[in-house]
């Protein structure tokens, strides 16, 4: 049986950005590329969600996440990814990044390596 998926939103200075999760267990963040959004993900996050906790997040921007106030840099998203680690109270996590979300993590890992358990 598919574990449900949620949907909820992470108050951030820049917006609202959204994520979905389910799940339980050690946690896999997914990464989209641009310019589309976590639906990216709709079909693999239940299969996903029956061994770890995932989670799926709309980059600023995109999806139903806010538009940000300036454009945004590889940088400023890695920021964004440990702000929802840090609301949801996720210490370190393994990430799936797809082309562009596959940048992202790289930056995530290079700026905070503590917080990375692996890059797939």
């Amino acid at each position: 049986m598919n574990q449900p998926i949620k949907r909820a939103f992470l108050n951030t200075e820049d917006g609202q950005i959204l994520y979905r999760i389910g799940g339980d267990g050690a946690p896999l963040l997914l990464l989209h590329m641009t310019p589309r959004s976590s639906d990216e993900f709709r079909e693999l996050m239940p299969i996903l969600a029956k061994n770890r906790c995932v989670i799926a997040m709309d980059l600023m921007g995109l999806g139903d996440s806010d538009q940000p106030p300036r454009v945004y840099s590889v940088a400023d998203y890695a920021k964004t990814v440990i702000a929802l680690w840090d609301e949801l109270g996720i210490k370190k996590s393994s990430i799936l990044g797809n082309l562009t979300g596959g940048y992202i993590a790289g930056e995530v890992a290079a700026a905070y390596p503590e917080r990375v358990e692996k890059l797939i």
